[in-house]
């Protein structure tokens, strides 16, 4: 029997907007710091035993940045954290199987901030981006054999669901995906391990009904079981204040070869610092002076009008809703811009994020986060050959038809790309 710890979505580095600003002589914001001590308590609990486990099963998101258009590598603490928590591991002999997500990855360079680590670790295995983008070029599986667990993982690192229909590689992955389907070994536990869900497509249908001993989940952030043999670990720490309702934790998975059924058992994390998700509603004849003072009325009743403490500040994110709202979209703004200093700029409020914010204002947000850079390299080394040759195989007729050069075709579309990474 193999015991393994189910992880996904630590976001290390993640700096949540909307927070108090440094404070001098403290070396890590905080919510930020939150990220860290969750994975550093993990690990110190896998290395000391008490989470009792053969190896560590991350779905990817290990760092939070890079990150669709934000090309910053993560905080140099993060890395620092990250290479203290490996060297644990690795004196520990406890091997560490990890795949690229959507965050954490650079778009404009072929590298991973995976890749460094598994140079210096060599119980820590990483699957990036482009070890996926090399196999299914190649069509060759891409896993990892344990043979001391009698353990093998096979890895499907995120790739969007947009790049394969807008570069018309979709056949190809198909290919791959049952290429990967089919490498399961007979005299091993297998274990699938991936980044994806079937709500943005990013998760390939076929993996589920695979013959994996265990198909392990990232990219949605609430812990979830989606069938018999495959759950969802969700994130470690909440991501943004929507996931207050949700529990963080990580999976343990016990199982063997031949087996029915793995044995799950959540293991729930107590998160010390409080978070709010709460709304108002605003009746029509609703002032700046009125919106205010029902902001620091919500507050109130929930005891955060006290001073400000690092440890036990509150995060916070208030709705506004109802009928006078889109009559009260300025009072609103001057209501946003008090309260905001109120809160985050002096000692008056135990509180460290904050968001006033409206259901429109909140999707404009959202949508800004959920920008991705178009992944224009995958699998295309040279773009004006590929897509001259694809002119020529699949639109042979209307390139008759309209006269049209090929040639400028395929120049045009590889200095588009150019353009679009830059």
């Amino acid at each position: 029997m193999v015991r393994l710890a189910h992880v996904s979505d630590t976001q290390l580095g993640k700096r949540p907007r909307n927070t108090r600003p440094g404070i001098i002589r403290q070396e890590i914001r905080a919510v930020e710091d939150d990220f860290y001590n969750v994975w550093k308590g993990f690990v110190d609990d896998v290395v000391d035993g008490r989470i009792k486990v053969d190896a560590i099963l991350h779905s990817g998101d290990f760092f939070d940045t890079p990150c669709g258009y934000d090309p910053n590598p993560p905080p140099e603490y993060s890395r620092r954290v990250v290479a203290e928590t490996l060297r644990s591991l690795d004196e520990a002999e406890i091997p560490l199987f990890v795949i690229d997500g959507n965050h954490g990855r650079y778009m404009e360079y072929r590298s991973s901030t995976l890749s460094e680590y598994t140079a210096i670790f060599p119980n820590f295995h990483a699957f990036t981006y482009y070890n996926l983008r090399d196999s299914i070029r190649d069509q060759k599986p891409l896993y990892k054999d344990v043979k001391s667990l009698n353990l093998r993982v096979l890895a499907h690192p995120f790739i969007e669901s947009k790049t394969l229909d807008n570069l018309n590689l979709r056949p190809i992955y198909d290919a791959w995906v049952k290429v990967q389907n089919s490498s399961i070994s007979d005299d091993s536990v297998n274990v699938a391990l991936v980044h994806g869900m079937t709500l943005d497509g990013s998760l390939h249908p076929s993996i589920l009904n695979a013959d994996y001993d265990y198909v392990a989940l990232g990219h949605d952030h609430r812990m979830h079981r989606v069938n018999d043999k495959a759950w969802c670990a969700g994130s470690m720490e909440r991501w943004d204040i929507s996931e207050v309702s949700q529990e963080k934790g990580y999976l343990l998975v016990e199982m063997e070869r031949g087996s029915a059924y793995p044995r799950i058992t959540p293991g729930r994390l107590n998160l010390p610092r409080p978070a709010y998700d709460l709304e108002i509603e605003l009746h029509e004849g609703a002032t700046s002076t009125t919106i205010i003072n029902d902001v620091k009325a919500a507050l109130d009743e929930k005891s955060l009008h006290v001073k400000y403490h690092y440890d036990t500040a509150a995060r916070v994110r208030i709705r506004l809703i109802g009928p006078g709202l889109s009559r009260n979209i300025y009072n609103v703004s001057e209501a946003q811009a008090f309260l905001n200093r109120l809160v985050l700029s002096g000692d008056e409020y135990n509180v460290v994020e904050f968001l006033l914010t409206t259901e429109q204002l909140l999707k404009t947000e959202e949508a800004k986060i959920g920008e991705v850079v178009p992944d224009v390299e995958f699998l295309i080394e040279d773009p004006a050959a590929e897509f001259k040759a694809y002119l020529t195989k699949e639109r042979k007729d209307a390139l008759q038809k309209e006269g049209l050069d090929p040639d400028l075709l395929a120049r045009i579309f590889a200095e588009t790309l150019e353009g679009v990474k830059k």
